[in-house]
């Protein structure tokens, strides 16, 4: 997530809306102390009921919890930022489209839709144990949802 971070930036935001559709608990978005934004927590609704209960203590002015099922049309109109983190990759290509396709609709001409996905590096750049899980991982998700990783 800090590559994220650090790649956009989020000051141009100045009191924006980020929309994060993330795999567990809401991310730090921010290095900049300052920055205005709100963070809507997307996810379903039995992770929403356990985050409500223990927001980070960093975010606990800046965020707000919703269920949303990513299938359908995102209920947040006019976010600045729709944030898709570790999501895209986990799908096949025709429900990677139907995510995408349900925030498009709500966004204004400035909103940005920021994915957030890993990129296994080239061989031999990272130690080999890395490397071991990184593979491991990859046939996993393979084998139990049909993804496609995406360059």
């Amino acid at each position: 997530m800090s590559d994220t971070v650090n790649a956009f930036d989020w000051q141009s935001l100045g009191e924006g809306l980020v929309v994060d559709a993330p795999l567990v608990k809401p991310a730090k978005l921010s290095p900049h102390p300052r920055l205005d934004y709100y963070l809507v927590f997307q996810h379903r609704l039995s992770i929403i009921a356990n985050g409500e209960a223990k927001p980070p203590l960093e975010l606990k002015d800046h965020l707000i919890f919703q269920a949303h099922d990513f299938f359908n049309l995102d209920p947040v109109d006019h976010a600045d930022v729709y944030l898709l983190r570790l999501t895209l990759r986990d799908w096949p290509d025709e429900d990677a489209v139907r995510i995408l396709r349900n925030s498009v609709p709500k966004m204004t001409l400035k909103s940005r839709i920021l994915i957030n996905d890993s990129v296994i590096p080239t061989l031999g750049t990272i130690p080999l144990l890395q490397e071991k899980y990184n593979k491991n991982a990859d046939m996993m998700m393979m084998s139990m949802f049909n993804p496609l990783e995406r360059t």
